[in-house]
């Protein structure tokens, strides 16, 4: 799901990206952060809170 090219031409650096199946699997990653901010809102709904007031991170 995830390539790891380490350079050690110069600074050592190591680069991350994802493959062609973890591209596929952002959806999957996408669909939960938006259940998870809906979940937030409901949670801060039901305590009365305002969720713009909260920080994020």
């Amino acid at each position: 799901m995830i390539s790891r090219h380490v350079s050690t031409e110069g600074t050592l650096r190591v680069e991350y990206e994802l493959t062609p199946i973890g591209r596929r699997f952002k959806r999957v990653l996408d669909a939960i952060e938006e259940w998870g901010d809906e979940y937030i809102d409901y949670l801060k709904e039901s305590r009365g809170e305002d969720r713009a007031s909260a920080p994020r991170g």
